[in-house]
């Protein structure tokens, strides 16, 4: 909001400047310098036009005071109801007190007491083959220098790895960015395959990383299965039967995940 009060002071200023230039010119030099100075405040009014003001702090999702958790990742933290999955939860956890997302806020209440949390499911940035950056919209909107940690569990999905490494350490730069440098951010690893990329980019970048592997080299103990049942919001029973939603970590699974992620969560300062 200040930059924008800014332009706007330094627009006007400019503005009244050049009436008054204009009312005591008459001379074709003088009408040239008009000419240039009327240029001048179409570009900045383009300029400010572009400018996007910053969310208003009243209207935070993100409290002042307590502990904050947003989780970014894609179906392992929120999947979203559909023929084959029948809750808003990390899919092919049993209920929603057994996906890693709602075990580590459990966790995360034991240490810090009162914890603000939301998940999002940001696949799109996955499965987006160039400029990944233009995904980053969709997240925006929940990043707040209120944030107290921000888990990034994504990558299962990418099918062009040509920028993925550069764009892993875009995501984690802009997410620090956004909140200000304050939240703890914590990259999760691969579930399915063994791949350095997020190990790395979170090196780079400085962040924390958990590793997966133990769970992702015991799928039998750590992943579903056909028939596995599961519960809907309402408590109703459904049985897996989708070879994609099986292959899913179940509660053992979920269980790993989320007390890896608590293990790396840092005091608050």
């Amino acid at each position: 909001m200040k930059r924008i009060h800014i332009m706007k002071t330094v627009f006007g200023m400019f503005a009244a400047a050049l009436m008054l230039f204009a009312a005591g010119c008459a001379s074709n030099d003088h009408e040239r310098r008009i000419g240039e100075l009327e240029e001048k405040v179409s570009e900045l009014q383009m300029q400010l036009a572009l400018v996007k003001p910053a969310p208003d702090p009243a209207n935070s999702i993100w409290p002042r005071d307590g502990f904050n958790y947003l989780a970014i990742g894609n179906s392992l933290t929120q999947h979203g109801i559909c023929k084959y999955w029948w809750n808003k939860i990390g899919m092919a956890a049993s209920d929603a007190d057994h996906d890693y997302f709602h075990l580590v806020i459990r966790g995360l209440e034991r240490r810090f007491g009162k914890v603000t949390a939301h998940a999002i499911n940001f696949s799109a940035w996955e499965i987006t083959a160039h400029d990944r950056d233009q995904t980053f919209a969709k997240i925006d909107k929940l990043l707040d220098d209120r944030i107290s940690l921000v888990t990034i569990q994504l990558g299962e999905n990418v099918k062009d790895f040509s920028t993925f490494a550069e764009d892993y350490v875009s995501l984690i730069e802009h997410v620090r960015q956004k909140t200000g440098g304050k939240a703890q951010i914590v990259v999760i690893g691969d579930f399915w395959k063994d791949d350095p990329t997020r190990a790395e980019a979170a090196k780079k970048c400085g962040v924390d990383f958990v590793s997966l592997d133990e769970a992702r080299n015991d799928p039998a103990q750590y992943r579903s299965r056909i028939g596995a049942v599961v519960y809907d919001a309402n408590g109703t029973p459904h049985t897996v039967g989708h070879k994609g939603v099986a292959k899913h970590p179940g509660d053992a699974g979920m269980a790993f995940i989320a007390e890896q992620v608590l293990k790396a969560v840092k005091d608050k300062k």
